[in-house]
This record gives structure tokens, sequence and C-alpha cells, in this order.
């Protein structure tokens, strides 16, 4: 049995252990195996082998947040014949892109108190009416009016229309004028 080896580094090569029978015995090191060069009876020491360690990477990625709208096309100029209706005009197309797990809420205000096209220098408004992709038409204020409102988020870009409607009866005996009014549109994630 033997009991406490001693190591003395004697050069790179070689190393001198003293084992229990007080002998000393030489071993060379060749590519982190040993070759053995003594002979004791009974005895033939295990190799040294590597120690095994390991260290872990922790990979995070995070995905932002996408809450985005925008107006892609407009098509916000346009003719209005006295005493006609003006049916379903296309103003805009709103691309929205929410990732909120959530979902989302799209909301429509306009600047105006009234919410109505006007004329400043005649001091003279239309009524008007809006529909959000293909929805109900609804009359807009200067406080958000929520026209979508999902449990979801998108996937992706999605694109949504825009049109307006404005009643005969509304542009009768007003100014051949430019009447305006500015529409906001809220995207806002739950």
């Amino acid at each position: 049995k033997v009991s406490n080896i001693l190591c003395n580094i004697i050069d790179e090569q070689v190393k001198k252990f003293i084992l229990g029978d007080g002998a000393w015995h030489m071993i060379k090191l060749n590519k982190m195996n040993l070759i053995y060069t003594l002979s004791v009876a009974g005895f033939v020491p295990a190799p040294f082998t590597n120690a095994d360690t390991s260290s872990d990477i922790v990979i995070t990625g995070t995905i932002s947040e996408v809450i985005s709208v925008a107006v892609t096309t407009s098509d916000n100029n346009f003719i209005i014949t006295p005493g006609v209706i003006v049916e379903d005009q296309n103003i805009a197309n709103i691309a929205i892109n929410s990732n909120d797990p959530d979902g989302y809420t799209v909301s429509l205000m306009t600047n105006s108190l009234q919410g109505k096209l006007y004329n400043v220098e005649k001091d003279e408004f239309l009524n008007y009416t809006v529909s959000y992709n293909g929805n109900s038409n609804v009359s807009l204020s200067n406080t958000p009016t929520v026209v979508e409102s999902s449990i979801t988020q998108t996937s992706g870009l999605i694109l949504r229309s825009l049109t307006l409607t404005i009643p005969a009866e509304s542009s009768v005996g007003r100014s051949a004028e430019s009447y305006t009014d500015t529409v906001t549109v809220n995207l806002t994630g739950k």
C-alpha cells in the first residue's frame, strides 16, 4: 500500500516521487500521459488525467417592444360637388404593428373641437364621418374614439383603411373653398 506521494519538479519532463517506502522513483511525462519507468512489485500508479471543468455561457436576447403606426398612402385631397354625397372616399391606409402580448388599441381623434372640415377664411364647416377598416361610420372629436381593440398582438405589419363620408346636405350653400381637418391615429399597447 502506498501512502503520501510527494512530488517535486526536477525539470519540465521528469518528476521525482517519494513513495511510502522512502525510495525515490522517476517518471517521464509524454504529452500529458505518463510513461512509467519504475517497477515496484504490486504497485502500478494510475495515470494523471486532466481535471474536467466546465463553465456556462448564459445567452440572453431581448425582443424590443414594437408599437408603430404610420399612414402609408393618403388620398386626402378630393373634389366635393355641392349637394352630392361624398361616400367612402379613401383618405388613408394605416399601417399598424404591435407585439404587445396583451393586445393593442387604435383610436382616432381630430384636432378641431367640432370634428368637422373647416374653412378658416369663410368660417364655414362641413360635417363628416369616417369608417375605419370598413366598420360603421363614426364622428370624431378632440377626444380619442376607439376604432379597434384587440387582445392579441398583430402578426407583423397590418394595413387598415380609413374612408370619409360627407352627407350631401352638408355641402349645400357653402363657399367654393378648401375645407380641412387633421385626424390623428393613436396606437396603444395594453
